[in-house]
């Protein structure tokens, strides 16, 4: 803890609170963020993952939702699932400038506590403000990752053998440390600390889902290396990603082989700044969360393109990579193994990293290191100013309607005036026809109308599962044919259905009774 100082650790504190405050109070996503706080309150209400619940998730990120919100109960969890999010953001941030210190991976004339600043605001970006399943898994990897660094093995591999059983396309994860092992040529027993407590821990959980384990199977093998192959290759090589390979190229060329004078300096500068186009074109046309892909794609690509050129030459040498070569090798690929997943396709939640790496591919190479500085302080201002939109709800400025006014465990949560009015119409229709089921992205529904939902998913999403189509159609038939005894079906408008599999179901088999501006109402 000597790498830390005083005024670190009082932001690691402060940072959160600060945050969960100014940005983490608005906003209000019907869908991803609260999808697995509806398996959460199912389980805490005697269903069993697999078989009475669907997912082709790995179960630790159903065990934790599970436990916090049976320990935080009725005491504001929606606040404090966010405020857990900032901190997890601040630990990760934190963790990542210790690595930087301990193998002086940037120039110690930085303020390090600016750094750390930076690394938090640019982090929190990158992911809806909740602890998901990604959020959760990406912290325990990232967390067990950085700890690792720190030559503490043990714990690094107890923490990952929990992040490997909440996110099977993280598993990537397991390889890194023993790489950093080697390269940094450590004692024997490293590898087994490391190892044996990652095997150990995931074992044991796993073992206590041992007779469900085959319906896992079924709903998650096919559609894993699915996701690595869309999100770790295809992504990053399709059509439509051809000029973001076009920019990184280009700046590469640019900051790499040519002589900065003025005018090649103006080209470099006319580069950088068209990556800023690409995040503006998504920007307007899908929001933050999404226009920030492109800009990762391009960062991820340039880093890339510095780290293999000084690795040839390593190799031209016949030698191992020193060692900051090789800790920036393995902070790449933990990059890109973060990115196998269809939720975030491409380098998205670890884009510090991928700023201190080209930051650090650069460095001591001419003049050229003050375009970096230039644009990592322009980078920064962008990161603050973006967050006064919040995922999938727009300007955070337009919220104003209080959801703790409808809800006690929604206290500190704004949203604005349509979803506001959404949730309750959601809940007066509730108090006329009883227990109801929302279909079909309402994810929330449940725990908003504290109801155990009798369908095995919180959601209509078929992205979602892979078990084989036909018997998981047949499934869901049945249990559509059970609930509908004593439920009423609604449709939300206006929502997408080319994904679904139990709406159209709804639609064939029941009867139109009546609709409301945000629902279409279905009985039998």
């Amino acid at each position: 803890m000597r790498f830390v100082s005083k005024i670190e650790l009082v932001l690691l504190f402060l940072l959160p609170i600060i945050c969960v405050f100014l940005f983490g109070v608005f906003g209000y996503d019907l869908t991803d963020n609260s999808y697995m706080r509806g398996y959460a309150y199912s389980m805490l209400n005697g269903k069993k993952l697999y078989q009475d619940l669907f997912s082709r998730l790995p179960p630790g990120g159903f065990l934790l939702q599970k436990w916090f919100y049976g320990i935080v109960g009725e005491f504001y969890p929606i606040f404090i699932n966010r405020l857990l999010f900032y901190f997890n953001n601040a630990l990760m941030s934190l963790l990542m400038l210790l690595v930087i210190k301990k193998h002086r991976l940037m120039n110690k004339k930085i303020n390090w506590t600016l750094l750390f600043v930076l690394l938090y605001f640019i982090s929190i970006n990158n992911y809806p403000v909740s602890m998901g399943y990604a959020h959760v898994s990406l912290a325990l990897g990232a967390i067990s990752f950085f700890l690792g660094l720190l030559n503490m093995f043990t714990t690094s591999g107890v923490i990952l053998g929990l992040a490997l059983c909440t996110k099977q396309t993280f598993a990537g994860l397991f390889f890194l440390i023993p790489i950093y092992i080697y390269l940094k040529k450590l004692h024997w027993n490293a590898y087994v600390k490391f190892i044996l407590s990652a095997l150990i821990t995931s074992a044991v959980i796993f073992y206590s889902f041992q007779s469900e384990l085959v319906h896992f199977y079924k709903m998650s093998l096919r559609h894993t290396f699915g996701a690595i192959f869309r999100s770790g290759f295809k992504t990053y090589f399709h059509f439509s990603s051809l000029a973001e390979v076009a920019a990184a190229l280009s700046i590469f060329a640019l900051l790499r082989y040519s002589k900065i004078n003025k005018n090649i300096r103006r080209l470099a500068y006319a580069a950088i700044f068209s990556v800023f186009i690409f995040m503006t074109k998504n920007y307007f046309k899908s929001g933050i969360y999404f226009a920030l892909h492109d800009t990762y794609k391009i960062l991820f690509l340039l880093s890339v393109l510095f780290l293999g050129n000084d690795l040839l030459g390593f190799f031209k040498k016949k030698e191992l990579p020193d060692l900051r070569t090789s800790v920036f090798f393995i902070l790449v690929l933990l990059c890109w193994i973060s990115g196998l997943s269809d939720s975030a396709t491409g380098p998205v939640y670890f884009a510090p990293l991928l700023v201190i790496c080209l930051y650090y591919l650069t460095e001591n190479r001419s003049d050229q290191n003050q375009i970096i500085k230039e644009l990592l302080i322009f980078t920064s201002l962008i990161y603050v100013a973006m967050n006064l939109n919040s995922y999938r709800d727009g300007s955070r400025l337009k919220m104003n309607k209080h959801l703790g006014d409808i809800d006690q465990r929604y206290s500190f949560i704004y949203t604005n005036e349509r979803k506001f009015e959404k949730v309750m119409e959601l809940i007066n229709l509730h108090k006329k026809y009883g227990r109801i089921i929302v279909l079909p992205t309402f994810s929330d529904a449940n725990f908003l109308l504290r109801q155990v939902n009798c369908l095995p998913t919180v959601w209509d999403v078929a992205t979602g599962l892979s078990t084989p189509r036909e018997s998981l159609i047949l499934k869901m038939k049945n249990s559509i044919a059970q609930c509908s005894k004593d439920h009423t079906f609604l449709i939300e408008k206006g929502v997408t259905q080319r994904f679904t599999l139990y709406t159209p179901i709804v639609l064939k088999t029941f009867q139109k009774v009546g609709e409301t501006n945000y629902f279409e109402i279905y009985q039998r």
